[in-house]
């Protein structure tokens, strides 16, 4: 069965450090990507624990609607339970699952935030 791939990008500069990238894509399959782009941090990127929880707050100060609030708020969790305990991947919930990595770049540190719906 082919599916169509729906797919929005939006670019964000948050301050002068920090750049975002969100990727919404699927149809029956929803993925959302947060790309953070950081400078000016003198952090080694191999510290993945401090970057992911670097993440998770740049998530949670991104403007959002209201009802995707709560959303937002159980990926940010989800984040920092993959610096706590060392995940690459953690499910929360039959259908839903966040991912995590970090990496340097020429432009910086690259955390790169996954949210995945398998329906």
């Amino acid at each position: 069965m082919l599916r169509p791939n729906n797919k929005a990008v939006e670019t964000w500069v948050m301050d002068e450090h920090v750049m975002v990238n969100i990727t919404q894509s699927g149809c029956a399959d929803f993925v959302a990507a947060y790309v953070f782009t950081v400078t000016g941090d003198p952090h080694a990127a191999e510290d993945r624990a401090y970057w992911l929880r670097r993440g998770s707050g740049l998530l949670l100060q991104l403007p959002i609607a209201p009802d995707e609030q709560k959303t937002r708020d159980l990926i940010a969790q989800a984040v920092k339970n993959l610096a706590d305990k060392n995940l690459n991947r953690v499910e929360i919930s039959e259908t839903d699952s966040v991912e995590g990595q970090a990496s340097a770049s020429s432009r910086g540190i690259v955390v790169r935030i996954q949210y995945t719906v398998v329906l």
